[in-house]
């Protein structure tokens, strides 16, 4: 009976354990769902090229796990996705200066940017000191992001049958430029940079909606040679429903070792109508004219990006 009963129990065991490995081999890995196409549609941005996009599936279940798919190029690509109800977000995976946080949830997904120094354009990352605007000094310091391309569709559903997928990704940031015209002694400069205050450091990916905290973003400044200093740069804009004040501050070495600031309380240099006047938000071009650069006084000098002391200057012209 004994030695009739042992192969038995021995084939059960082994089909017990055949049958366990098949149930990981088809499941593993390898979930069910339905294998489509990803489209990405550039029409609202035809000059886009990112090198990469990512897009994030948000279960209608809020007990489901988040699925996250990348594509090299932008066009998109075949992926498997399980049948259900989602939410989906996608943007270029590419950038540098802009990171993102918060992904495990639809409505905390944004993007922000590394702390640095109002004069970072010149000097790199460091701890410099120098002036800030009036009302900013309580502001972190951000670097400007990169461009960022995206598209949220809030009810997709994905069933057996579905073989495409559409998202059309748009210009999440803005670009901003400035002009300083009738700069006076501008043959006299060695370098100088800028930055303007009261934007947001960071931008809540689904809705397109800029943080509700403000930052000072730092930028470089080039000069014609002649009478015009300009710039341009990309942030994530400001928060329109708070009237926090937007004020440039130039900063300049003159070749004889002086450093001046320019803009800390001038009232020509408070540029927050200019930017919320703009017919379009996301492009937006500041001009401030007339600015006095003080002749050198004495020898000229190699520039010495570390000596601490600043003369902040203020002048207003009749415009």
């Amino acid at each position: 009976m004994m030695i009739g009963f042992l192969p038995y129990f021995l084939l059960l065991l082994v089909m017990c354990l055949l049958s366990a490995c098949d149930h990981k081999e088809l499941c593993y890995g390898h979930p069910h769902g339905t294998s489509l196409t990803l489209v990405f549609d550039w029409s609202e941005a035809p000059e886009a090229s990112p090198q990469g996009m990512c897009a994030f599936f948000y279960p209608a279940d809020a007990e489901g796990q988040v699925l996250r798919y990348d594509f090299t190029g932008r066009e998109g690509g075949v992926i498997t996705v399980p049948e259900g109800s989602y939410q989906v977000i996608a943007y270029n995976n590419d950038t540098e200066a802009t990171q993102f946080r918060g992904w495990n949830n639809l409505s905390t997904h944004e993007a922000f940017t590394r702390e640095g120094n109002v004069l970072e354009p010149i000097l790199g990352s460091g701890a410099y000191s120098a002036p800030r605007a009036e009302g900013s000094e309580d502001e972190p310091v951000v670097i400007e992001p990169d461009m960022v391309w995206s598209a949220t569709r809030y009810e997709v559903t994905v069933t057996a049958d579905t073989r495409v997928i559409v998202l059309r990704p748009a210009p999440r940031v803005c670009t901003y430029t400035y002009e300083i015209r009738n700069v006076n002694n501008l043959r006299y400069v060695s370098q100088c940079c800028a930055s303007l205050s009261g934007l947001s450091p960071t931008l809540l990916m689904a809705d397109d909606i800029p943080g509700y905290t403000w930052a000072t973003l730092p930028f470089e400044a080039t000069m014609d040679g002649v009478s015009t200093i300009s710039g341009r740069f990309l942030t994530f804009g400001y928060d329109p429903s708070e009237m926090r004040k937007n004020r440039l501050l130039l900063y300049v070495w003159l070749n004889d070792g002086q450093k001046l600031c320019y803009g800390t309380e001038s009232a020509r240099f408070e540029v927050s109508e200019q930017i919320r006047r703009a017919p379009d938000r996301r492009n937006v071009h500041i001009i401030i004219d007339g600015l006095d650069l003080p002749t050198p006084t004495g020898d000229t000098h190699d520039f010495d990006p570390w000596v601490d002391d600043w003369n902040v200057e203020n002048q207003d012209v009749e415009m």
